[in-house]
């Protein structure tokens, strides 16, 4: 009722969304809360925007198929935002379904989406899942030259990507631009470097043999 702006003549579209996002998740990874977040989206009418597209892609939990038809219905009526695009590959992560996600990542830079701290850190945790370090290193600077601050979740995922990309070498740099800025690192970034150091020094010796 809240969401259709049934309890009060002044709800505005914040208000909207934010009783959809609480509905998805008291609805969370419950068979009713598509239908639920649905249903008081179309109450809602005109009002309900990317935000609140989003907050349906979230009640899709782990169904990315579900989360992509949503996707398709919202470029219907609305534009997605940032919170939609941020739901999608939060839902696309959890469904393990990585492979799908520079397809959204791409879609959001011809589209001129801005990224929040969860997009960066969503975009990073799929880096980390490839040997794309170029690529990874390139999205990293940008986002801090467009005033996103690195996390230490962010360092630790350039760190696995340049080590799946056989640059060990190069891991000792993030290592030392990560504790300029403020990161100490915590163990799992610890082994990350010993297996970067490992890896580099087994390379240099089979070069000498």
């Amino acid at each position: 009722r809240e969401a259709a702006g049934e309890g009060s003549s002044t709800e505005t579209p914040d208000d909207i969304v934010r009783a959809l996002n609480d509905l998805a998740s008291r609805h969370r990874r419950n068979a009713d809360a598509v239908r639920a977040v649905t249903t008081a989206m179309e109450a809602a009418g005109a009002r309900a925007d990317g935000s609140a597209y989003g907050a349906r892609i979230r009640a899709c939990d782990r169904n990315w198929e579900s989360a992509l038809a949503v996707m398709a219905e919202c470029k219907g009526v609305a534009q997605p935002n940032t919170h939609t695009y941020s739901d999608l590959l939060g839902c696309l992560w959890a469904a393990r379904e990585a492979a799908r996600m520079p397809a959204v990542l791409d879609e959001m830079a011809a589209a001129q989406v801005p990224h929040n701290k969860r997009t960066v850190a969503l975009a990073m945790r799929y880096y980390e899942t490839t040997p794309k370090w170029e690529e990874a290193t390139r999205f990293f600077v940008g986002m801090k030259a467009n005033g996103i601050p690195p996390t230490s979740g962010g360092y630790a995922s350039l760190i696995k990507a340049y080590n799946r990309g056989g640059q060990s070498a190069r891991v000792m740099a993030v290592f030392e631009a990560m504790r300029k800025d403020g990161f100490q690192g915590d163990a799992k970034d610890t082994v990350s470097l010993i297996n970067a150091w490992s890896n580099n020094r087994s390379a240099r010796f089979g070069r000498h043999r």
